[in-house]
């Protein structure tokens, strides 16, 4: 291997990863994340070997996460997870021995995730990557294949709907 692909390879490990995972965690969990997060990082190794990943097509963190789009939606169809996602949350909770603080985290987080459940599939998308805020306006776009505005438009009402459902839980469908 190249100079060039052990950059790539250790951008991936070290930089993107955590970030892919932190983007699969907000939207099905941990114990998913882990899984997911290694199908997209085998993938993405793959098209670097195969030499269908030029840098100047896009960058490294595009490639990413537009596979990782890619498995969740595989993931999806196949597990059927997004409509149990209560379910998993409480067993996971209930598997886990946790701090005071580490509980009030994960509640938060399922609210959260919850809240996002609220949004249109397209706002969780856009929510969602830009959690992260690693990528741009410009790189969700090409990720999504919708215009800048478009993007910018469905990210400022997402925001404005998730402050409004996390400061009254009552509001949608996100109380217990």
């Amino acid at each position: 291997m190249n100079n060039l692909n052990d950059k790539i390879i250790e951008e991936l490990i070290n930089s993107i990863s955590p970030k892919i995972y932190r983007y699969f965690t907000f939207r099905v969990g941990q114990q998913l994340a882990d899984d997911l997060t290694q199908e997209v990082l085998i993938r993405v190794y793959q098209s670097i070997q195969d030499k269908l990943f030029r840098p100047s097509k896009g960058s490294l963190s595009m490639l990413s996460y537009g596979v990782a789009k890619n498995v969740l939606k595989e993931s999806s169809r196949k597990r059927k997870w997004m409509t149990s996602l209560d379910e998993y949350t409480e067993s996971q909770l209930q598997d886990e021995q946790c701090l005071e603080e580490d509980a009030i985290h994960k509640d938060m987080q399922r609210l959260l995730r919850k809240a996002i459940s609220n949004l249109s599939e397209i706002e969780q998308e856009i929510i969602t990557l830009s959690l992260d805020e690693e990528l741009k306006i410009k790189e969700i776009s090409k990720i999504i294949g919708h215009p800048v505005g478009t993007i910018k438009s469905h990210l400022s009402r997402s925001k404005k709907k998730l402050i409004a459902l996390m400061n009254d839980p009552n509001k949608g469908e996100i109380h217990e």
